[in-house]
């Protein structure tokens, strides 16, 4: 599972202040900060990509286009371009948030990340398919001191994702555009594991979250 991090190398997260990012044109022989050379900047969502994710295959629209934020390199390492990207629709019910999510192709690869930063997870197509694109992140506005948001991915297919918790309660979400979310009561049950059902297969991807990753206090709350 990935914490509300800075995206860098495919499947790899570093903790970060406010990042801002945008790849708008090809980046052939960019070298980001990992180290990782750049892939070039997809001009249109590959098929491969798209196949078992119908949120990027259906047509933009307007909240999908509103991306603003400013150039960098994060996605380099992906071909990742968010003038392509999607901002799922009906996943924020319950979950008061002011960070709506973005899925964001890439080459062989779908990256989940937080609109406001651009902090997140990238993945390939096929951990993605997996569910391994999961996001989680205390201190958001609309949260309570404890409260943690649980945001991922699931290919297309899957209609329901439980969240367990550390008191051994648990949380139903239906999947609205290949995307899901939750927000735990507070630091008393915190995430431990998420599962879903997909062609028949139970998956099952621990997602464990304890006390002391939680900040202290959150600024401005």
């Amino acid at each position: 599972m990935t914490r509300k991090h800075r995206v860098t190398a495919l499947g790899l997260v570093v903790s970060s202040v406010v990042t801002y990012a945008v790849i708008s044109g090809a980046t052939a022989s960019t070298t980001v900060p990992s180290g990782r050379p750049a892939l070039a900047t997809i001009p249109a969502i590959p098929a491969s990509v798209s196949a078992h994710f119908a949120i990027l295959r259906r047509p933009q629209i307007g909240s999908d286009r509103a991306t603003t934020v400013a150039p960098g390199d994060e996605f380099a390492p992906h071909g990742g371009n968010t003038a392509l990207a999607r901002e799922p629709q009906g996943v924020q019910v319950g979950a008061p948030t002011a960070d709506p999510m973005l899925v964001v192709p890439g080459q062989g690869s779908i990256c989940l990340v937080h609109r406001f930063d651009m902090s997140g997870t990238c993945q390939s197509v096929a951990d993605a398919e997996a569910g391994n694109a999961v996001t989680w992140a205390p201190c958001l506005p609309g949260l309570k001191p404890g409260q943690v948001r649980i945001t991922g991915l699931v290919p297309d297919g899957v209609s329901l994702v439980t969240l367990t918790l550390s008191d051994a309660s648990s949380q139903t979400a239906s999947v609205q555009d290949n995307s899901y979310e939750f927000v735990t009561p507070g630091s008393f049950a915190l995430p431990v594991r998420v599962t879903f059902s997909a062609n028949g297969t139970l998956a099952t991807l621990p997602t464990s979250v304890s006390e002391s990753d939680l900040p202290p206090t959150c600024q401005g709350q």
